[in-house]
């Protein structure tokens, strides 16, 4: 038995059955024991691999792209670049080392990460050292420190691990799903009466599941608001554009889905995100909408395709016909079709901008 499921089994037996909502809370972010506090889950020895560590190419174009929209701004000459769930700071390294060819760019630029894992922390630290990154546990955080800069925010697959609710019409009323713990059953779900937040979204439709991500919106209308200063946030997850109904809660351990009452605080939860909703949040704030469209679209429209075949040619010149070479270029295209083709990450995922600043016109939209 984990540690998060020994604190839930006695949650349980003295509050009753526990939302989604507070499952997911405590499963990935126990101040403890959860999943994102305690372990490094990227990568082949993890649980799952994101699109900064397919390729040195996602980071170089998000930097690139940073770049542009700092020129767009005017070039102020003291902005914040954060990201929101880091990881091992793979992706603002790449994204670094690539804006870097813009000129003033490094010399204006302050570091904000949003961090919750010390463990990750220590990773972050040593990939960008050079940086002096500032860390954070919450947005709450970035903003007690932005003091009217200006500001770029970047969330990579951070919005499909905020927690979310379900809800469900049956016997003619709404009821939300729990996670409730019996010694004979061990964990299992539960659907106790309730109402629906957002009654707008969903009609009532016989056992359908409606998914409502308000963590998520709230994020979205958080990062919105640091915008007002100039800057803007984009959002990179997996999700769909249109409200619908639909199960997609999941959890993924050694690269495998797995029951997401398994292995509670050893395997990661997440679940698609709704982009309209993210879009409407946004928008009601006041926020310039951009998008979403999807990953391929905006990776290509930012010159993937051109940035793979320059590395392409630099491997091919360095290290002439050999084997080596060979199997190089034949990752970097393997790379390619991995982040943009439909039936790889290129149409899943979705990209997401918003911003305050009425002059700027992001690339990639």
């Amino acid at each position: 038995m984990t540690p998060i499921e020994k604190i839930l089994i006695g949650k349980i037996e003295n509050e009753g059955p526990v939302s989604l909502e507070t499952f997911m809370e405590m499963a990935l972010g126990h101040p403890e024991h959860g999943y994102y506090r305690t372990r490094d889950p990227f990568g082949a020895k993890g649980d799952f691999t994101t699109a900064p560590e397919v390729s040195q190419m996602f980071g170089e174009l998000i930097g690139l792209w940073c770049a542009d929209l700092w020129m767009q701004m005017g070039k102020p000459e003291n902005f914040i670049l954060s990201e929101c769930g880091p990881g091992r700071g793979t992706l603002m390294a790449d994204a670094l080392r690539a804006a870097r060819s813009v000129h003033g760019f490094s010399q204006a630029v302050e570091i904000h990460l949003i961090e919750t894992s010390p463990f990750l922390r220590e990773k972050q630290k040593k990939t960008i050292h050079t940086y002096s990154p500032h860390f954070h546990e919450n947005i709450e955080g970035l903003r007690n420190v932005q003091r009217g800069r200006p500001l770029i925010l970047i969330a990579n697959e951070l919005l499909d691990a905020l927690p979310i609710r379900q809800f469900s019409w049956r016997d003619r009323q709404w009821k939300e799903r729990f996670v409730n713990y019996k010694i004979d059953m061990g964990f299992h779900f539960i659907w106790k009466n309730s109402s629906l937040p957002h009654t707008s979204l969903f009609e009532p439709e016989e056992n359908a599941i409606c998914e409502i991500g308000l963590a998520r919106d709230a994020f979205v209308r958080d990062a919105a608001a640091l915008t007002k200063n100039g800057g803007a946030a984009l959002f990179i997850d997996y999700g769909y554009m249109k409200t619908a109904p639909g199960d997609t809660l999941q959890a993924l351990k050694d690269h495998k889905f797995e029951d997401v009452l398994d292995n509670i605080g050893e395997a990661d939860i997440t679940a698609h995100v709704n982009f309209e909703t993210c879009t409407r949040e946004a928008g009601e704030q006041g926020a310039e909408v951009f998008g979403p469209v999807t990953q391929g679209r905006f990776l290509l429209s930012l010159g993937l395709a051109q940035r793979s075949e320059a590395l392409i040619q630099s491997v091919s010149a360095g290290m002439k016909d050999s084997i080596g070479a060979q199997n190089t270029v034949q990752e970097i295209k393997s790379a390619v079709l991995r982040l943009s083709s439909p039936s790889e990450m290129g149409q899943l995922f979705k990209v997401l901008c918003v911003s305050h600043d009425k002059s700027i016109r992001p690339a990639g939209f």
